[in-house]
């Protein structure tokens, strides 16, 4: 690699985070930028697997085998089976542990802890699978392959009712279909 492409290519990335309105007078280091990404040498590969739209997403028909050698698939009902599960990707609304009645208790208080800034998922709560991601893609690998939906009033039959809609992630071995 030449030395030229290397400061070509840090100059395309440096103008390309900066912002500039054209209000500010400086007009020409907006073509000076499309000048500089057009001369870019294609040794410098973008990655574009999770931007390009195109979802990794097992197609229909195929199935994950849960450990009760049961199948899941996209639209399936599942259950969670570990115990311990924290969503932090709740709003605060959604803070909480449910009870041994099953009732929600929310984290009250205008400043919540970092640890208590989570919902607690109980064993037992039920949701619909939305995703699968397939793992046979090189480019993109989750952990956590199977998208759950959870959602207020529905699939409610061990009494869990979740405070709020929300998704989360599971492995395999973390739920089971019912």
């Amino acid at each position: 690699m030449k030395i030229r492409d290397l400061r070509l290519g840090i100059l395309w990335i440096s103008l390309s985070l900066c912002t500039i309105r054209p209000t500010d007078g400086f007009t020409g280091i907006l073509s000076q930028q499309r000048r500089v990404s057009r001369t870019l040498p294609e040794r410098f590969p973008i990655s574009t697997a999770l931007s390009s739209g195109v979802e990794p997403v097992v197609p229909e028909g195929v199935t994950i085998e849960d450990r009760n050698g049961k199948f899941i698939t996209v639209g399936s009902i599942v259950r969670v089976t570990a115990s311990n599960l924290k969503a932090y990707q709740v709003p605060a609304d959604g803070y909480g542990v449910f009870n041994e009645e099953k009732e929600f208790i929310p984290t009250l208080g205008d400043v919540v802890p970092r640890a208590l800034q989570n919902l607690m998922i109980p064993v037992g709560m039920r949701g619909v699978v939305t995703k699968i991601i397939d793992k046979s893609n090189k480019k993109l690998s989750a952990n956590l392959p199977i998208q759950v939906k959870f959602s207020p009033g529905e699939h409610i039959e061990e009494g869990y009712n979740p405070p709020i809609p929300f998704v989360m992630h599971f492995s395999v071995r973390e739920i089971e279909s019912l």
